[in-house]
C-alpha cells in the first residue's frame, strides 16, 4: 500500500507545523548542544537505548517501577549533567507532542 500524493502533501504540511512547534525547536536545540560533546552525546544515547529497552521489557513481574528507579539511580551522575537533563526534558516534551498529534488523528478517524 502506498500513500496518495495528496496525503503525502498534507503530511508534509503537518511536518512543517511540528518543526515550528516550541517542543520540537527545544528538542533540536538541546540535541545540538549535547552533540558538541560527542562522548556525552554517546553516553546519553546509550542511556536512552537501555532505558527504552527496560520499558519495552514490560511489567509482568510487577517490578518495573523499582527497575526504573534503580536504573535512574545507577545513572544519576549522567542524568544530573545540566545539558543531559535539559535534553531529556526536551525529548520528553517532543514525545508528548507527537503522542498528542497521534491521539488527535486517531480520535478524528474514530479509532
Amino acid at each position: 500500500m502506498s500513500l496518495s500524493s495528496e496525503l503525502r502533501q498534507e503530511i508534509g504540511r503537518l511536518t512543517e507545523l511540528i518543526r515550528q512547534d516550541p517542543a520540537y525547536l527545544q528538542f533540536r536545540e538541546t540535541r545540538q548542544i549535547l552533540e558538541e560533546d560527542p562522548a556525552l552525546a554517546k553516553q546519553t544515547d546509550d542511556y536512552r537505548e537501555k532505558y527504552f529497552a527496560l520499558l519495552e521489557g514490560g511489567n509482568e513481574d510487577g517490578n518495573l517501577y523499582y527497575r526504573q528507579k534503580d536504573f535512574k539511580e545507577e545513572n544519576s551522575e549522567l542524568r544530573d549533567h545540566r545539558e543531559v537533563r535539559k535534553f531529556l526534558k526536551a525529548e520528553a516534551s517532543y514525545a508528548r507532542l507527537i503522542q498528542e498529534v497521534t491521539a488527535e488523528l486517531m480520535q478524528q478517524l474514530g479509532g
